[in-house]
């Protein structure tokens, strides 16, 4: 994953804010004092957005390994 398809992820799952200033940083920080669950939630969110990426790289491991295998020997094939 790069960069901005994890923020697109995270704001799919509405796991993130995004802020363009320190004022809406200000804002947003104020916003979950006054709101506490609102932060929770929030929180929670991204926490179950990480956790249900955990594996991403094992299983995208084992969908390669296979054609890599393959491309191996057909490699060695034509080396021969």
């Amino acid at each position: 994953w790069n960069f901005k398809d994890v923020v697109d992820a995270l704001l799919q799952h509405e796991a993130v804010t995004i802020v363009q200033n320190q004022a809406a940083f200000q804002g947003t920080l104020i916003d979950w004092l006054e709101d506490p669950p609102l932060a929770e939630t929030q929180g929670e969110r991204a926490q179950r957005f990480v956790l249900d990426q955990r594996g991403a790289t094992l299983r995208t491991l084992a969908l390669i390994a296979p054609l890599l295998a393959g491309a191996q020997s057909g490699a060695q094939d034509k080396a021969a």
